[in-house]
């Protein structure tokens, strides 16, 4: 359970990192 909610804050991380580097291009 835990380990889902991890995963789940990662996965929304690596979603704002790449429309970070997709607005500086």
């Amino acid at each position: 359970e835990e380990y889902k909610e991890f995963q789940k804050v990662i996965q929304e991380d690596l979603q704002e990192f790449d429309d970070r580097l997709e607005e500086e291009e």
